[in-house]
Protein backbone atom coordinates (compact mmCIF):
# COMPACT_ATOMS: atom_id res chain seq x y z
CA UNK A 1 0.00 0.00 0.00
CA UNK A 2 1.56 3.64 -1.04
CA UNK A 3 2.07 6.46 1.38
CA UNK A 4 -1.03 8.47 -1.01
CA UNK A 5 -3.35 5.49 0.11
CA UNK A 6 -2.78 5.08 3.20
CA UNK A 7 -3.28 9.04 4.09
CA UNK A 8 -6.21 8.93 2.15
CA UNK A 9 -7.59 6.41 3.95
CA UNK A 10 -6.52 8.02 7.29
CA UNK A 11 -7.98 11.04 6.57
CA UNK A 12 -11.50 9.03 6.02
CA UNK A 13 -11.21 7.68 9.32
CA UNK A 14 -10.83 11.04 10.86
CA UNK A 15 -13.74 12.49 9.01
CA UNK A 16 -15.81 9.79 10.67
CA UNK A 17 -16.27 11.31 14.42
CA UNK A 18 -18.93 10.55 16.61
CA UNK A 19 -20.43 12.58 19.01
CA UNK A 20 -21.54 10.97 22.45
CA UNK A 21 -24.31 12.80 24.60
CA UNK A 22 -24.86 11.86 27.99
CA UNK A 23 -28.62 12.00 28.61
CA UNK A 24 -29.06 10.04 31.77
CA UNK A 25 -30.57 11.96 34.50
CA UNK A 26 -29.21 10.83 37.20
CA UNK A 27 -25.13 10.84 37.50
CA UNK A 28 -23.09 8.16 38.91
CA UNK A 29 -23.53 8.51 42.09
CA UNK A 30 -27.51 9.05 41.90
CA UNK A 31 -27.96 12.87 41.93
CA UNK A 32 -30.19 14.63 39.69
CA UNK A 33 -28.32 15.82 36.72
CA UNK A 34 -29.12 19.61 36.05
CA UNK A 35 -29.36 20.73 31.97
CA UNK A 36 -30.04 17.45 30.24
CA UNK A 37 -31.81 17.15 27.12
CA UNK A 38 -35.00 15.42 26.71
CA UNK A 39 -34.12 12.45 24.45
CA UNK A 40 -37.29 12.71 21.46
CA UNK A 41 -39.69 10.24 21.93
CA UNK A 42 -40.75 7.84 18.92
CA UNK A 43 -43.85 7.61 17.86
CA UNK A 44 -44.92 3.61 16.60
CA UNK A 45 -44.62 3.82 12.74
CA UNK A 46 -47.92 4.08 10.73
CA UNK A 47 -48.51 0.27 9.68
CA UNK A 48 -47.73 -0.93 13.19
CA UNK A 49 -50.51 1.25 14.74
CA UNK A 50 -52.69 -0.06 11.79
CA UNK A 51 -52.04 -3.71 12.27
CA UNK A 52 -52.64 -3.98 16.24
CA UNK A 53 -56.04 -2.02 15.50
CA UNK A 54 -56.87 -4.80 12.61
CA UNK A 55 -58.07 -8.01 14.40
CA UNK A 56 -56.42 -11.38 12.95
CA UNK A 57 -59.00 -13.11 10.99
CA UNK A 58 -60.85 -15.91 13.08
CA UNK A 59 -60.21 -19.33 11.98
CA UNK A 60 -63.09 -22.14 12.27
CA UNK A 61 -62.46 -25.75 12.39
CA UNK A 62 -62.18 -26.21 8.53
CA UNK A 63 -59.34 -23.76 7.96
CA UNK A 64 -57.81 -25.94 10.78
CA UNK A 65 -58.10 -28.69 9.52
CA UNK A 66 -57.54 -28.34 6.30
CA UNK A 67 -54.40 -26.52 7.04
CA UNK A 68 -52.81 -29.86 8.48
CA UNK A 69 -54.14 -31.79 5.65
CA UNK A 70 -51.77 -29.38 3.30
CA UNK A 71 -48.88 -29.77 5.91
CA UNK A 72 -48.95 -33.35 4.99
CA UNK A 73 -49.24 -32.86 1.92
CA UNK A 74 -45.98 -30.89 2.06
CA UNK A 75 -44.29 -33.18 4.20
CA UNK A 76 -45.29 -36.24 1.75
CA UNK A 77 -43.41 -34.26 -1.19
CA UNK A 78 -47.16 -34.35 -2.74
CA UNK A 79 -47.31 -30.37 -2.99
CA UNK A 80 -44.33 -28.01 -3.61
CA UNK A 81 -42.73 -25.93 -0.67
CA UNK A 82 -44.97 -22.09 -1.77
CA UNK A 83 -41.42 -20.40 -0.64
CA UNK A 84 -38.91 -22.17 -2.82
CA UNK A 85 -41.47 -24.81 -5.31
CA UNK A 86 -39.72 -27.86 -4.54
CA UNK A 87 -40.93 -30.86 -3.35
CA UNK A 88 -39.46 -32.32 -0.34
CA UNK A 89 -40.40 -35.87 1.85
CA UNK A 90 -39.94 -35.86 5.38
CA UNK A 91 -42.23 -39.22 6.22
CA UNK A 92 -41.56 -38.43 10.14
CA UNK A 93 -43.43 -34.97 9.72
CA UNK A 94 -46.21 -36.79 7.49
CA UNK A 95 -46.49 -39.49 9.77
CA UNK A 96 -47.02 -37.05 12.97
CA UNK A 97 -49.14 -34.94 10.96
CA UNK A 98 -51.59 -37.82 9.95
CA UNK A 99 -51.44 -38.83 14.09
CA UNK A 100 -52.50 -35.20 14.64
CA UNK A 101 -55.69 -35.85 12.80
CA UNK A 102 -56.66 -39.43 14.14
CA UNK A 103 -55.93 -37.51 17.63
CA UNK A 104 -58.36 -34.61 16.56
CA UNK A 105 -60.81 -37.60 15.47
CA UNK A 106 -60.83 -39.48 18.82
CA UNK A 107 -61.31 -36.47 20.77
CA UNK A 108 -63.50 -34.17 19.16
CA UNK A 109 -65.83 -37.37 18.61
CA UNK A 110 -69.68 -36.27 18.72
CA UNK A 111 -68.81 -32.67 19.01
CA UNK A 112 -68.29 -31.80 15.47
CA UNK A 113 -71.52 -31.39 13.18
CA UNK A 114 -72.35 -33.83 10.96
CA UNK A 115 -70.05 -31.85 7.85
CA UNK A 116 -67.56 -31.17 10.04
CA UNK A 117 -67.03 -35.02 10.97
CA UNK A 118 -67.22 -36.09 7.13
CA UNK A 119 -64.90 -33.58 6.25
CA UNK A 120 -62.29 -34.65 8.80
CA UNK A 121 -63.09 -38.51 8.26
CA UNK A 122 -62.19 -38.07 4.60
CA UNK A 123 -59.40 -35.52 4.88
CA UNK A 124 -57.58 -37.88 7.38
CA UNK A 125 -58.00 -41.01 4.72
CA UNK A 126 -56.76 -39.44 2.00
CA UNK A 127 -53.72 -37.95 3.53
CA UNK A 128 -53.43 -41.54 5.12
CA UNK A 129 -53.32 -43.49 1.69
CA UNK A 130 -50.77 -40.93 0.67
CA UNK A 131 -48.43 -41.75 2.94
CA UNK A 132 -49.21 -45.16 2.77
CA UNK A 133 -47.72 -44.82 -0.82
CA UNK A 134 -45.21 -42.53 0.13
CA UNK A 135 -43.91 -45.17 2.38
CA UNK A 136 -43.82 -48.13 0.07
CA UNK A 137 -42.50 -46.14 -2.72
CA UNK A 138 -39.60 -45.21 -0.16
CA UNK A 139 -38.59 -48.75 0.34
Amino acid sequence: MSDDERKKIETEDEAKTVKVTDRRRVDENGEVRENVEESPRKEPAESSTQAAKTPPKAIDFATFVYSLFTQGLLALGEIPHPDTQEKTRDLLLAKNTVDILELLTEKTRGNLTEDESKMLASLLHELHLHFVQAVQKSK
